[in-house]
């Protein structure tokens, strides 16, 4: 639990700690290696694969148009790649999700109590909560994650300890308002979105085969009616959303940004311009975006979608291996959560379904030392378990 809550810790505080955290990680982990030899190779022991869009990354350098930078980087994502698949392998999974409740909560209480406001958009007097952060959403996405983990907790520990039940209320209570305050709209829907996920994986592992399969097929069609409604008529629902929250699309220059992005990707169409090569300062094409976004620091920008973000870095090529990677191991997690019955598995499925569902509208990498690349890949490395000998999904808790 320990190593969970330090990792987390150090990865949420990221920007407080001025560069700092890496450091305080690297020498966790490689600690760890150095102790527990074996047990790095238990643990990364068929989960090899999730490797492959880190490796794609280092191997883009060759073509990059930063060298310098993607080798860094790159080494930097395997290197967050491994921390990730060490807490994927921990044979306690409660302990990994309690360690990360923890870090949420010493965030969110420090930043309530220590943070502060920032303006939305242009308008004067409107403001919105961001905590130790200069940006609401950041905030908004670290109080969802922790009103999932906490939602975890409940299903775990619910009334077996009244007094531990009604103090995971309150923090649960502490953290719905801190989502609230950030005003970030993504982060509500996706959380509220996340917990019926959860919910229903749990339902799943408590009902019979018959009923699973039902339940299943049911899911799967509506799934399916609702693609085909947001391909039709997908802009009229995005509007009425958007109007709910009172948000302007056009605010951030989504709608310039995604079709700027058309031209920069068929520049490079398979294989991009190497792993965060882009937004480098001397690169053309985001000297241009910069300027047009106002951005004196030309630093800190992004095609504000992950799919766009990758096709821009590693091509049709990186992002193909991306999505096999994930879709792979989003269906052998899912697999392991219904067979194995436990709320821990069911809170990754979740995490993983909170995740995805912004990858259309928010940048989210793989990115080193980021805490959205640890969580979704500690989702993808529960799919694996110790008997699976590189070659089979878990089938067994």
């Amino acid at each position: 639990m320990w190593v969970s809550f330090f990792t987390f810790a150090l990865l949420l505080f990221l920007p407080q700690t001025h560069g700092t955290a890496p450091i305080f990680l690297i020498l966790i982990y490689a600690g760890l290696a150095i102790k527990h030899p074996g047990e790095v190779l238990r643990r990364i022991r068929g989960r090899w694969v999730l490797f492959a869009p880190g490796v794609f990354a280092f191997i883009s350098t060759f073509w990059s148009m930063d060298s310098v930078t993607t080798l860094r980087l790159s080494l930097e994502l395997l290197f967050t790649i491994y921390m990730s698949l060490w807490l994927a392998g921990s044979r306690r999974w409660n302990d990994v999700v309690a360690g990360l409740a923890m870090a949420g909560m010493l965030y969110l209480l420090s930043s309530l109590v220590l943070g502060q406001t920032v303006m939305i958009g242009t308008v004067p007097g409107k403001e919105a909560f961001s905590g130790f952060n200069l940006g609401k959403n950041l905030f908004g996405d670290i109080a969802a994650i922790g009103i999932l983990a906490m939602v975890a907790l409940h299903f775990q520990t619910w009334m077996q300890r009244p007094v531990v039940t009604m103090a995971l209320l309150l923090v649960l209570a502490i953290e719905v308002n801190a989502i609230i305050l950030s005003q970030s709209a993504g982060a509500m829907v996706a959380a509220f979105g996340a917990c019926a996920v959860m919910v229903f994986v749990v339902i799943l592992t408590r009902v019979d085969a018959v009923v699973r399969a039902w339940l299943l097929i049911v899911t799967g069609l509506t799934a399916l009616l609702g693609l085909l409604l947001f391909t039709v008529m997908g802009d009229v629902v995005m509007d009425n959303m958007m109007g709910l929250f009172h948000k302007d699309p056009t605010m951030t220059g989504r709608l310039y940004l995604w079709a700027r992005s058309k031209d920069i990707v068929d520049s490079h169409p398979w294989l991009g311009s190497g792993y965060n090569a882009f937004w480098v300062q001397g690169n053309l094409d985001a000297e241009g975006l910069w300027t047009w976004a106002r951005i004196p620091t030309r630093t800190g920008f992004n095609f504000h979608s992950t799919i766009i973000e990758n096709l821009v870095e590693v091509g049709y090529v990186g992002t193909t291996i991306l999505v096999l990677t994930v879709l792979l191991g989003a269906m052998g997690l899912l697999r392991r959560a219904i067979r194995s019955g436990q709320t821990a598995a069911a809170f990754w499925v979740a995490i993983l379904a909170y995740e995805l569902s912004r990858f259309p509208i928010e940048a989210l990498g793989p990115s080193p030392f980021y805490h959205t690349t640890v969580l979704v890949w500690v989702a993808l490395g529960m799919a694996w378990s110790d008997d699976d000998h590189g070659n089979r999904f878990a089938r067994h808790a």
